[in-house]
C-alpha cells in the first residue's frame, strides 16, 4: 500500500480537504464576520468595512482574505 502510486494522492486530498474544510466551515462561518458594509468611492475603488470580533486576530503586516459568497464560495481576494 505504501510503495504504490495510490498513496500520495490519497495524501494530497486528504490535506487539501482538512484545509478547505477548516477554512470554510471554522474560519468562514463561525469565526469571522459575515456582514459588511460596502461604500463606492471612485469608478474603480470600493471600500469595505465590518465589524472586528474578539476572534478576528490579527497583526499588522498581515493579509485578509476575503470571500464574497454572492460572486463564488470558491474565490477568496487577498488584502493588506
Amino acid at each position: 500500500f505504501f510503495h504504490t502510486g495510490f498513496l500520495v494522492p490519497l495524501l494530497v486530498v486528504v490535506c487539501w480537504g482538512g484545509d478547505l474544510l477548516v477554512r470554510k466551515v471554522l474560519m468562514a462561518i463561525f469565526w469571522y464576520p459575515r456582514k459588511a458594509t460596502l461604500r463606492v468611492i471612485s469608478e474603480s475603488v470600493v471600500e469595505v468595512s465590518f465589524p472586528k470580533t474578539r476572534e478576528f486576530a490579527y497583526n499588522p503586516g498581515q493579509y485578509i482574505f476575503i470571500c464574497v459568497p454572492e460572486l463564488t464560495v470558491w474565490q477568496w481576494h487577498p488584502f493588506r
